[in-house]
């Protein structure tokens, strides 16, 4: 190393004084680094920020531009306007035929319409979907609400509106003197009918009638009691030839 302790304020290539100690082993300056500030002009007339040393790179100052669009915006400096994405908001037409506020850039055709659907569903209950998620009207989705529909046992239905109103859940209110029913509604319903259709099957005894038997076994819904499909599987194979 050696040299004195004295600065050695020695010109440098980029025209700043060196200030570092007396340095012998590098007199020529080939592995000193400025870190004055740079002081070299761009071609856009911005200083550089950076330290002498530093390769200047892009101008980064953000200045206002006209782009394509006819929008002015905030780029940086370097940026040129045909590739700047304008960000601004506008009111475009998409193609299923709604308008929505999208930004200036983004095409029509890439936008989520989410515009109110508006239909009404086959169970009269406003559609809560949106023409996107509603395939622009194809395929809505399902009905949210409450169905309130009035079931047999005389309860309104407080499951979600669906094709088919499941059993009702409220507890059976009928009693005597002798003993209180625990079950609820849609079981006893259920239980009752699996009863009716399994007396009526017995007596289904000439193939007319057998015919008629299997035909209201196959039309069964699946989502029934496990009861009553049991009581009608039961019969109608102990009623076949």
């Amino acid at each position: 190393m050696g040299g004195c302790m004295l600065k050695c304020d020695s010109r440098l290539p980029c025209g700043h004084a060196c200030t570092l100690n007396c340095h012998p082993d590098d007199s020529l300056h080939e592995e000193i680094k400025c870190y004055s500030k740079c002081a070299k002009k761009r071609e856009c007339q911005h200083a550089c920020p950076l330290k002498c040393w530093q390769p200047c790179g892009d101008c980064r100052v953000r200045v206002r531009k006209t782009l394509p669009c006819g929008h002015t915006t905030s780029q940086p400096c370097y940026l040129a306007p045909e590739l700047c994405v304008c960000d601004y908001p506008c009111t475009k037409g998409l193609p299923c035929g709604h308008n929505a506020v999208v930004p200036c850039h983004q095409a029509p055709e890439l936008v989520v319409c989410k515009a109110k659907c508006e239909a009404v569903l086959p169970c009269g209950h406003p559609c809560t979907g949106t023409c996107s998620s509603c395939e622009q009207g194809n395929n809505h989705v399902a009905c949210t609400k409450k169905c309130e529909r009035t079931l047999v046992c005389g309860h309104p239905c407080d499951s979600p509106c669906v094709k088919d109103c499941p059993p009702c859940k409220r507890k059976c209110a009928n009693k005597c003197v002798h003993s209180t029913c625990n079950l609820k509604h849609g079981a006893l319903r259920l239980a009752l009918r699996a009863r009716d259709v399994s007396v009526t099957l017995r007596r289904a005894v000439r193939p007319p009638s057998l015919q008629r038997a299997l035909q209201v076994g196959a039309s069964l819904r699946p989502s029934l009691h496990w009861s009553l499909r049991r009581a009608v599987s039961y019969v109608v194979l102990h009623l076949h030839p």
